[in-house]
């Protein structure tokens, strides 16, 4: 059919671990292709098949305090990722990018690029369509779809082995998820980089912020240049270095995936940044802004976006530690007017500023935003840089980040009082 392990699933069952977005989709398409899944969590008491050929692997598994995945490990359980699984199904090239922050703006930037020189892409992975759903849809017969640009997380990664973009990037590396890889950050760091254990050296992208690795542009006083095109960052969204950082990965890979170095300018001033990513809540009669940036959930994304709005912030950040190294905080303080901390890690974050104003509201996100407004003066920025994961009091960092703008909206309004 496609290949050994996908024709080992016809007609037999194949567990599924997790019941979220990518579980299903792979149920979905492992039932296309002629098997039978079995979806299964932790939570439901399930257990494996006896004959299971393999297990589809969601990423929201833990892979050492997962129930499922302990059990499969001790069964020698051929596990796959849904990445992985996803990716043997789908007959259209793929781009992947990963990196501990920027992966988002950077794929959408790659689909906007490709769409801008003719190309149908189809942003999947990470960024929130599992890449099974794309397979799904081509082997159903929607074939629009010619390439496929996959945000890819550590998560994703750590079950792929023939997984073969044709271009991929590394933007970055910092302190994140260490709470779930023993081997602490050199594993954090070797499972990013297994992107590109299949793809050829010509074809790797790296962020100019990883100094020691070969880059294809030059990035001097604020321009760009990449091939003959010279761009002027400066009046741009993207004149912050972490910013031009993501520009520059999205108009490498466009250059070798097509042959042709993509019209920089056209696509910055079409280009806009989606919700919760220095996002413009709007500004108070007393003239302080809101500021949502509640997909920064590490600390390294935290000084970026304290950097790229420059002095008076009033920081709202915690929620749920990740392992992570939180010192880096300390290259903001200079910017910062205070800080207000909330959830888990309030405590931890609070240790990392020292000398700052802080003032800790426990598990009340609601008084935090009010506690963040009333500490900000005329021309101050209250910023929702959280540097933390957000399941300790929401459901995802979206649903954290909408009700930050909402309390925003009611404080600019009136109709909460700061």
């Amino acid at each position: 059919m496609f290949d050994p392990l996908v024709e080992s699933a016809v007609g037999g069952i194949v567990p599924v671990f997790g019941t979220g977005a990518s579980g299903m989709a792979a149920a979905k398409i492992l039932s296309f292709i002629g098997a039978t899944p079995l979806p299964m969590n932790d939570a439901d008491g399930l257990s494996i098949p006896g004959k299971a050929p393999f297990a589809v692997v969601s990423p929201g598994m833990h892979p050492w305090k997962s129930r499922l995945m302990l059990e499969a490990k001790q069964r020698g359980l051929i596990l796959v990722s849904e990445m992985e699984f996803g990716w043997r199904l789908l007959d259209i090239p793929v781009i992947a990018v990963t990196g501990t922050n920027g992966k988002t703006t950077t794929t959408e930037l790659v689909v906007h690029m490709l769409r801008n020189q003719g190309e149908d892409a189809r942003a999947v992975g990470n960024i929130g369509t599992p890449i099974s759903v794309l397979a799904l849809e081509r082997l159903s017969g929607n074939r629009r779809s010619q390439v496929a640009v996959a945000e890819t997380s550590s998560f994703q990664l750590e079950l792929c082995s023939n997984f073969a973009p044709e271009e991929a990037a590394l933007l970055n590396l910092a302190s994140d998820h260490e709470d779930r890889y023993p081997g602490g950050f050199a594993e954090y760091v070797a499972t990013k980089m297994s992107i590109f254990r299949n793809v050829p050296e010509n074809r790797r992208v790296f962020g100019f912020s990883m100094s020691d690795r070969p880059h294809r542009f030059s990035f001097t006083d604020g321009v760009l240049l990449l091939g003959a095109q010279a761009f002027n960052t400066e009046s741009s969204i993207f004149r912050h270095p972490h910013q031009v950082e993501n520009l520059a990965a999205a108009a490498e890979l466009v250059m070798l995936h097509t042959g042709k170095v993509p019209d920089i300018e056209r696509a910055v001033s079409g280009f806009a940044y989606g919700h919760h990513r220095i996002e413009d809540c709007g500004t108070d009669g007393r003239g302080v802004k809101y500021v949502n940036d509640s997909k920064a959930t590490n600390p390294h994304a935290v000084v970026a976006a304290v950097k790229s709005i420059g002095g008076g912030v009033v920081l709202l950040a915690g929620g749920l530690d990740k392992g992570m190294d939180f010192s880096a905080l300390s290259e903001i303080i200079p910017l910062l007017r205070g800080a207000v901390v909330y959830g888990r890690a309030a405590a931890t974050v609070a240790s990392a500023l020292h000398g700052v104003r802080v003032e800790n509201c426990g598990n009340d996100f609601d008084l935090a935003v009010r506690t963040a407004a009333g500490m900000a003066e005329h021309g101050d920025c209250v910023l929702l840089s959280p540097a933390c994961a957000s399941m300790d009091m929401f459901k995802n960092y979206e649903e954290r980040g909408n009700r930050f703008r909402e309390l925003a909206e009611k404080i600019i309004s009136g109709d909460e009082k700061c």
